[in-house]
């Protein structure tokens, strides 16, 4: 019986897993989720895309597995540490509200990516809590900020939801409000979560 592999594909081996998982991050990472195909990553790691499903099922959970902290929860985290306690809500909204009506990045739309699976599927809504856990908490509790997960989860849920709704579910108002009446609002939302006494 013949058992040679078809030509440039490798048969699996201990490595494949990690080479596969290499190569998603990779193409998550410069063309984003829904352009990245699984044929495109198994050709960049040497593989059969059969081997590639063999170890993750779908593409749905190889991003989980692949994707890294997204650099908005890590810029933000790290951000706060040098801005001023009373600037907190400012400088948050800030980030939030200059992104409106850029075309997303390829992070970005991952980011977005997991926010979708992880209604449907428990290993992406787990992925994103310990991004939460690695970031925003790890940096509440740095600061000696007091109920640092509730306050988290409060500041998630306007992040969190201002991506789903206007870059999932695209409900993107049309008012003729200017970005700095925006922060402003969204301001005193999060400087209440991050300093209002508990």
């Amino acid at each position: 019986m013949d058992t040679t592999s078809k030509a440039g594909r490798r048969p699996g081996s201990p490595d494949s897993r990690s080479e596969i998982l290499a190569a998603a991050k990779a193409s998550f990472y410069t063309n984003g989720y829904a352009a990245s195909t699984i044929r495109d990553i198994a050709n960049s790691a040497g593989v059969d895309p059969a081997l590639v499903l063999h170890f993750f099922g779908s593409k749905a959970q190889l991003l989980v597995e692949s994707l890294e902290s997204p650099a908005l929860l890590s810029y933000l985290s790290s951000t706060l540490s040098s801005t001023p306690k009373a600037k907190w809500g400012e400088t948050i909204a800030s980030l939030i509200l200059n992104s409106h009506g850029s075309t997303p990045t390829p992070q970005q739309e991952n980011f977005i990516a997991i926010i979708r699976l992880a209604g449907q599927e428990a290993a992406a809504a787990r992925k994103l809590q310990s991004f939460f856990r690695e970031t925003i908490v790890k940096e509440f509790r740095n600061l000696g900020i007091d109920f640092p997960e509730t306050r988290a989860a409060a500041l998630m849920s306007i992040l969190v939801g201002n991506a789903y709704v206007r870059r999932i579910i695209l409900f993107q108002p049309d008012e003729d409000i200017s970005v700095e009446s925006k922060i402003a609002m969204f301001s005193a939302i999060l400087q209440a979560i991050l300093t209002t006494t508990l």
